[in-house]
């Protein structure tokens, strides 16, 4: 990554509308990561049930292959549903806040999509599942407590 972005969080200003979140911030993130158009990442997900792989408070996520410098990658599409003012926000403080941090122990962020109405990150796919699923043993046992500790000082 190793570019400084120009602001750390929002402004105090409050934004109504998906278009006014879009304009102040998209030219931010695209300096912190790709930004990928509607129809690419449609071309690698239909956005159809079968690849759906989680859900979450605002949208839903689904399984891609997307072609990156040549090379097949499996991604994860996670796509914002609502328009509303709080969910751009979640939208962009996410990709902003995943693309300044990097953490070691979370998905790594690949780009973004935010074109006609629609909020999508694109993430690296977790073929070993989520966080989640690790924490609370929706597929496999939870994670023991020492382990998550040393997580947390990761």
């Amino acid at each position: 990554m190793g570019i400084l972005p120009k602001c750390f969080g929002f402004s105090d200003s409050k934004q109504t509308t998906s278009s006014l979140y879009a304009n102040k911030y998209s030219t931010q993130i695209e300096e912190l990561c790709h930004r990928f158009s509607l129809a690419q990442l449609q071309k690698s997900s239909n956005f159809d049930g079968s690849q759906i792989i989680g859900r979450g408070d605002f949208g839903k996520v689904y399984k891609g292959c997307i072609c990156i410098q040549g090379v097949a990658k499996e991604i994860a599409l996670k796509r914002f549903e609502s328009n509303y003012s709080k969910v751009v926000s979640e939208f962009y403080t996410e990709i902003k806040l995943l693309c300044q941090l990097g953490p070691p122990n979370l998905v790594s962020l690949i780009g973004f999509c935010s074109e006609k109405d629609q909020n999508i990150s694109v993430c690296e796919y977790m073929s070993n599942g989520s966080l989640a699923d690790h924490l609370l043993g929706n597929r496999w046992e939870p994670l023991p407590w020492k382990r998550r500790i040393e997580i947390c000082i990761v």
